[in-house]
């Protein structure tokens, strides 16, 4: 669809897959879209010469990470998950890129990853965390996200608690320390249960090379 952005242009919204899709259509070869969000510390996957092609014109909005658990399992930092069956998120995807950033901030690698972690995200993975399949699970989302909600409402899933969120803000600085209040995502089942701290990456505006500077 289109839509007049200035007297000067009009802008089309493209469909994208999320935010590793929207990377990928700004860096074509001879790209359909000129104008993208895309989430921070995704750019730690180009090379130097993409990096040149883009430009970053700010910050929108936070999207939060969030690891929830089965509250019959032991999770108390990211070593535990090793023997847990998990959802990393969808491959290519934003979350699998977060939780690919926090796992090897903790000295644990792709190749490392065991047969019981899974790449699976959104829909996919909160229906099998819900029904035991999986014992836990990466999801990136803004906190009024139906998906989070969800599960913060499920009497059997909780959530993670950051507690070293200083030392990934310091290592990943595309991360940002989010604060979560006791009862932020659910008032009526009050999840979390006590105030936790979570991190997250910064959804961008970002341009590429065929955007028209005088704009």
């Amino acid at each position: 669809q289109a839509k007049t952005l200035f007297p000067y242009t009009t802008l089309f919204r493209s469909p994208s897959r999320g935010a590793s899709d929207s990377l990928a259509q700004l860096l074509a070869d001879e790209p359909e879209v000129q104008l993208g969000i895309v989430q921070s510390g995704l750019e730690r996957t180009l090379s130097a010469a993409q990096r040149e092609r883009l430009n970053s014109l700010g910050a929108l909005y936070h999207e939060p990470l969030w690891l929830f658990y089965r509250r019959d399992v032991e999770l108390d930092r990211i070593a535990d998950l090793l023997p847990l069956r998990l959802g990393l998120g969808g491959e290519g995807s934003g979350t699998r890129a977060a939780s690919d950033a926090i796992l090897s901030a903790n000295a644990i690698e792709p190749e490392q990853y065991p047969d019981t972690w899974q790449s699976l995200g959104g829909g996919k993975a909160a229906r099998a965390l819900m029904a035991g399949e999986l014992d836990a699970a990466f999801f990136v989302g803004p906190a009024e996200n139906a998906l989070v909600q969800q599960l913060a409402a499920n009497p059997d899933i909780a959530l993670a608690h950051f507690r070293r969120a200083a030392a990934y803000e310091a290592r990943l600085p595309f991360f940002n320390q989010v604060k979560v209040g006791e009862g932020l995502l659910d008032l009526a089942s009050n999840a979390p249960d006590r105030d936790i701290v979570t991190l997250s990456p910064v959804a961008t505006l970002v341009v590429n090379d065929d955007f028209n500077p005088g704009l």
